[in-house]
């Protein structure tokens, strides 16, 4: 019995940190969604760059604004100013707008230690309106 209670608590502290990664990996995932869908619809927009990094970090409730990275790519070009996202969107209607976030994963209690590279990805595309 005095061997089976650290295991246990070990497994429910482990379960909370992995649910709470999960949990960012959602919000991440939904916040790079936003961005997508703003990035595809931004091509009349005088600041594209601006409103989609916006939107993400409107999205992303509960992650830290300033640990989210993000690559906006027009029709496989990198963009990030908006003054080189406008003129990429410029002739790029019907072409592929792709936008890739990344947040660092990070244990809740450090019982459970993470690697210092594990990193919290997602890659969405769209096409520009």
């Amino acid at each position: 019995m005095a061997l089976v209670l650290p295991v246990f608590v070990l497994l429910v502290i482990g379960g909370m940190d992995l649910s709470l990664v999960l949990h960012r990996f959602a919000v991440l995932t939904e916040a790079t969604r936003a961005g997508a869908r703003q990035l595809s619809i931004a091509r009349v927009s005088t600041t594209p760059y601006s409103d989609t990094i916006g939107q993400i970090q409107a999205t992303a409730v509960g992650l830290t604004p300033g640990s989210i990275t993000s690559t906006l790519t027009i029709n496989g070009a990198a963009c990030s100013t908006d003054a080189g996202c406008r003129t990429a969107m410029s002739s790029a209607r019907g072409q592929q707008a792709s936008l890739s976030t990344r947040y660092p994963c990070t244990a809740v209690t450090k019982l459970v230690p993470l690697p210092s590279s594990c990193a919290l990805t997602v890659t969405l595309a769209e096409r520009i309106e």
